[in-house]
């Protein structure tokens, strides 16, 4: 390696790019060290002699850096340096955002958009707490919920992943937005899925919907007040209230009502862990 560095560093030094690189794929070659290799080992050498225009194009500060590029002969400069490229990160997470919220909710809701309100929910997914929205069927509640949804994934901070480029990455840990009555089947199917291969049983979705950091439950009432159903609930609400889990749950009912329909247990920890809001307005359905 020692040889390879000493063969790669005068054109370096002269900023030959082109033959540096070419040299390093050679002698690499000769040794049998892969592409990725001979790249990582490059791409130290090149820190120590970095071109004249490291400049970055949009800002002009001189924290540039380069990478290998292996299908040309050349070096690419990356576009951005890090302030620069945490707002390309954001301009491309919201050209593909339509795509990510079909990950999270109903094909029906994807285009689902805060504006689509009054300014007096623009603002509700900044909050620690969570929400409960109540009122009338067709209102938009569940509406409201995929338009929180996508501003949450808009906000979720991303992370520098290292390597040549150094880009922003989503971590993807999305929202989980799901109805009551749809959570509550995936689970009554595992019942006898205890020792499942896939690993999919009771307990492990009660955890899944008990540690999410955001749970978004659609419809809450609308399912048959079994005591199986009510002891679900509760476990998964309860355990969410105490691990403080950032919880957005919509009803048809009032939390006095799901108290009377449900739980009084449910109700209040709803209450103590969620902005109550009241939706009015026509049936958007109709």
């Amino acid at each position: 390696m020692t040889n390879i560095q000493n063969l790669v560093e005068p054109y370096l030094q002269n900023k030959d790019i082109a033959k540096a690189r070419e040299v390093l794929l050679e002698e690499a070659e000769k040794i049998d060290m892969s592409r990725s290799s001979a790249a990582i080992k490059f791409f130290q050498l090149f820190e120590k002699y970095p071109p004249d225009n490291e400049e970055c194009p949009t800002c002009k500060e001189k924290t540039i850096k380069h990478i290998f590029n292996d299908r040309k002969i050349e070096w690419k400069s990356t576009l951005f340096c890090n302030p620069c490229k945490l707002k390309e990160y954001k301009k491309t997470l919201h050209k593909e955002i339509d795509g990510k919220m079909s990950n999270v909710v109903s094909k029906r809701y994807c285009n689902a958009k805060i504006n689509d309100f009054p300014s007096m929910y623009k603002d509700l997914h900044k909050k620690e707490d969570g929400v409960f929205l109540y009122g009338e069927r067709g209102v938009g509640k569940t509406h409201l919920m995929a338009a929180i949804a996508r501003e949450i994934i808009l906000d979720i901070p991303p992370y520098l992943s290292k390597g040549f480029t150094d880009e922003y990455v989503n971590p993807g840990n999305y929202p989980v937005f799901i109805s009551t009555p749809e959570l509550l089947m995936q689970i009554r199917n595992c019942f006898n899925n205890k020792n499942a291969e896939d690993g999919v049983t009771e307990e492990w979705l009660l955890d899944k919907y008990s540690r999410a950091d955001v749970l978004m439950l659609d419809d809450l009432g609308a399912e048959k007040p079994t005591e199986w159903v009510l002891q679900t609930l509760y476990l998964i609400i309860d355990r969410r209230y105490r691990n403080m889990k950032k919880t957005i749950v919509s009803s048809n009912y009032s939390l006095s009502q799901i108290a009377k329909r449900l739980d009084d247990r449910i109700s209040s920890r709803i209450a103590g862990m969620c902005q109550i809001i009241k939706m009015t307005g026509k049936d958007r359905r109709l």
